[in-house]
């Protein structure tokens, strides 16, 4: 595909306002030159020929008014239809424009860009400290680098995607950023033009696809473990099977009160805590399509904590569960939502352990459960508290956007929180948090039953 060159506008004006000029001009001499002599032939009379030159004069004047009418209107039409086209392709695109004088430090915005972060100015001028304090602080730089490149010529071209929330606006767009410079004669940059399109939508199009891309390879691996786990569980539930067998058949042949009857029955009691840890870890691991049915969230958090127990206990962490014994039933996917308490718990853990490596009184995690009626809606909520390291007003809005992760790539990838946020969301719940920098932190899932 070849570039077409830019045609060059002001030329292609100058041509044809010459040639309306030129045409103007023949027709204006020839109409002087033989109206004097069509007034000569016809009149004698002094007063009559004085009447035919006024006659002839006005009717240059009208006929001349008439077509610098028609000009400045046809001009004025067609500038108005082209205003009114860009404009309405603007709407259409989600989009606005705006320019930069070189060494301004004012932006002219069309309409559509005011409309667009619903800004309000008379002039149609922002400053560009007002325009630089509305991009979100993380892409602030990138804006600054790229307007400044183009102004110094060192680029002829960029596009960049940002974020930018109008002032006392609560939520930022997703914008994406078109501009270019223009040279004079010398090479010297005297303008740069930009176009920004609202592209949130596509961008919220996007995260959803890879949260359900990652959900799908979530349920992929956690099937592979599965697989693995039913392997392991029968190469396991064999011996354990014998050690129970064994334990049992010690502890019946035991005199009373003997201190190798109490060992066989520290045997059987460890046995059967593998057997159930391992039921547990097959139970979780089997993430076939289910329908949800009504659960006993006090199971389910058992469940879950029978997995995770074990590292508590190795690192030291106390948890304490507080269950209302009044909560009803829930109607989930209990593997589902198990996964979600299994991933808050490991979060917790992981924060515990960085702020306390070692012993501490203040290591542990409260987990809590009991019904809530609100607003007329009957709900379970489930919360999560530990008094780790806190999360910072930094991390705080991108806690739930996948990948998105202040640990190690080797200690977690950044989707555990978003995809528990898609699990409780599928249930028609909600999942938030609140937490102090360096005190706590308290995840709260609250789904309707």
């Amino acid at each position: 595909m070849h570039n077409r060159k830019p045609r060059n506008t002001n030329f292609n004006i100058k041509l044809k306002a010459f040639r309306i000029a030129l045409i103007y001009f023949v027709f204006g001499s020839l109409w002087i030159i033989l109206s004097d002599k069509i007034v000569d032939e016809l009149f004698i009379n002094s007063k009559d020929i004085i009447a035919a030159s006024i006659f002839k004069g006005l009717f240059y004047v009208l006929t001349t008014a008439a077509l610098i009418y028609v000009l400045i209107y046809s001009s004025f039409w067609k500038s108005k239809q082209n205003e009114e086209m860009l404009h309405r392709s603007q709407e259409i695109a989600n989009s606005g424009s705006w320019e930069i004088k070189a060494g301004s430090n004012m932006l002219l915005v069309s309409d559509n860009f005011l409309s667009l972060l619903d800004l309000e100015t008379n002039t149609n001028f922002i400053s560009m400290e007002d325009l630089e304090g509305m991009i979100h602080e993380h892409e602030r730089g990138l804006f600054h680098e790229a307007l400044a490149g183009l102004l110094a010529g060192k680029e002829k071209k960029v596009e960049i995607q940002h974020r930018i929330k109008p002032r006392g606006g609560e939520e930022f767009y997703w914008v994406h950023c078109i501009a270019e410079n223009e040279y004079n004669k010398s090479g010297k940059v005297t303008k740069v033009y930009g176009v920004i399109m609202d592209i949130t939508q596509t961008k919220r199009l996007e995260e959803e696809k890879n949260l359900l891309m990652e959900q799908a390879w979530s349920q992929q691996k956690l099937e592979s473990i599965g697989t693995l786990a039913s392997g392991i569980a029968h190469e396991i539930n064999n011996p354990i099977n014998g050690i129970l067998n064994y334990g049992q058949l010690i502890l019946d042949t035991s005199e009373q009160d003997s201190e190798i009857k109490k060992y066989a029955g520290d045997i059987i009691d460890e046995s059967e805590r593998i057997s159930k840890i391992v039921a547990n870890l097959l139970d979780f691991s089997r993430q076939t399509e289910s329908q949800p049915s009504y659960e006993r969230i006090e199971d389910i958090i058992s469940k879950t904590i029978s997995l995770v127990n074990a590292n508590f206990k190795h690192d030291g962490i106390t948890l304490n569960v507080d269950i209302d014994e009044s909560t009803p039933d829930l109607k989930c996917v209990d593997r589902r939502i198990q996964q979600v308490l299994l991933n808050l718990l490991t979060n917790a853990r992981d924060s515990l352990n960085e702020k306390y490596p070692g012993y501490h009184e203040n290591k542990k995690i409260e987990l809590k459960c009991h019904g809530l009626i609100k607003d007329n809606m009957r709900s379970i909520t489930v919360s999560v508290k530990d008094f780790g390291m806190g999360i910072s007003g930094e991390v705080s809005p991108y806690i739930f956007d996948p990948f998105y992760t202040t640990k190690d790539i080797s200690k977690g990838t950044g989707l555990g929180l978003s995809i528990s946020h898609g699990i409780v969301r599928e249930h028609d719940g909600e999942l938030t948090f609140e937490t102090q920098k360096g005190e706590y932190t308290r995840f709260t899932m609250t789904l309707p039953y």
